[in-house]
């Protein structure tokens, strides 16, 4: 066997507890108590960014994620980035279209001036003239 000897003091309440465990058992006793401590899967709390816990329960050991929950929460933020990803992508089209409707509408003003429309009048719906000026 390869257990290897580790020397450290217990509280006394796990001091009372290991004391109650059958000789030459102990150290066994001691050793799962560890193993399941660390590697046992437990629900814990969800916590967001900033610490504060969501409401949920999440798979955990202790405090710590155990590795399937933590390739949940990497697939969860995968899914999460792409969407980002996508929404970016539609925004800058939409920013692309809006910035070229708006550089057409600067050149139909220019032209208009250019041409003397500022000037000039324009027949209103009625077909009767509207006289007005552009305001600068």
């Amino acid at each position: 066997m390869n257990n290897k000897f580790h020397g450290f003091t217990l509280s006394p309440r796990a001091s009372d507890l290991i004391n109650s465990v059958q000789q030459g058992r102990k150290s066994q006793r001691v050793s799962d108590a560890i193993e399941w401590f660390f590697d046992s899967p437990v629900y814990g709390k969800e916590r967001d960014d900033q610490g504060e816990w969501t409401g949920k329960f999440v798979l955990s050991s202790h405090g710590a994620p155990v590795p399937v929950g933590l390739l949940e929460n990497i697939e969860k933020l995968q899914e999460r980035l792409n969407r980002n990803h996508l929404e970016i992508a539609n925004l800058r089209m939409k920013q692309v279209g809006l910035l070229e409707n708006i550089e057409k509408l600067q050149e139909r003003l220019n032209r208009n001036q250019l041409d003397g429309a500022s000037s000039r009048g324009v027949k209103h719906h009625r077909g009767k003239k509207k006289w007005f000026k552009w305001r600068e």
